[in-house]
């Protein structure tokens, strides 16, 4: 066995027999790793040693057809996982970027309603408001549909020369398209504005 550099205790270990007293020596057995077993079996130069290697030769044949596809499949598993995982990061990546451009396009917006209503100095005027000032009837549906169509606030008011219900004071923009009245220039500091 040394020959084939077996090694005691690793590839085969020693088993003594004692025998009763009086009847020969004792003998000697060995216990051979499944490893060692195989090899000794395939270099034997016989019809058992080629046995074994046809043996030997079929299993490995046997276990590659049966692991190597499921080793494949695992991999395409594999690989197919970490392509969702790449998928899913450019996903949250997509989606941190499209709510930075909601955000800023929000931020736009109010900015550009903050704007409007700056260009008009948060002035707001009720229809009763601006006919007293002018002494022109004005109505009020054009006021409304202007407002509406184009997003801007109506306020409710309860006028201070009124002790009826809260009415509706119309955004400068809304006066200024519908019936070209500039609240800017037709009133001054007595009249109720809102911020």
């Amino acid at each position: 066995m040394l020959e084939y550099g077996f090694i005691e205790n690793v590839d085969y270990c020693v088993i003594s027999q004692k025998r009763e007293i009086g009847i020969g020596k004792g003998l000697t057995d060995h216990q051979l790793t499944l490893d060692m077993a195989k090899e000794i079996s395939m270099i034997q130069r016989n019809e058992k040693g080629r046995q074994a290697r046809k043996y030997f030769i079929n299993i490995e044949k046997e276990y590659k057809s049966e692991i190597i596809p499921r080793l494949k499949e695992e991999k395409e598993i594999f690989e197919a996982e970490i392509k969702l995982l790449k998928a899913e990061k450019e996903l949250f990546k997509v989606e941190k970027e499209l709510n930075i451009l909601l955000n800023k396009k929000q931020i736009r917006i109010k900015d550009e309603k903050i704007k409007k209503l700056k260009d008009y100095n948060f002035k707001y005027a009720t229809v009763s408001q601006v006919a007293d000032k002018i002494g022109i009837s004005y109505n009020h549906d054009k006021l409304i549909k202007y407002s509406k169509v184009n997003n801007l606030i109506i306020m409710r008011v309860k006028p201070n020369n009124y002790d009826s219900m809260p009415i509706n004071s119309y955004p400068g923009e809304a006066w200024l398209k519908c019936y070209g009245v500039d609240l800017k220039e037709v009133y001054s500091e007595d009249i109720n504005f809102f911020e």
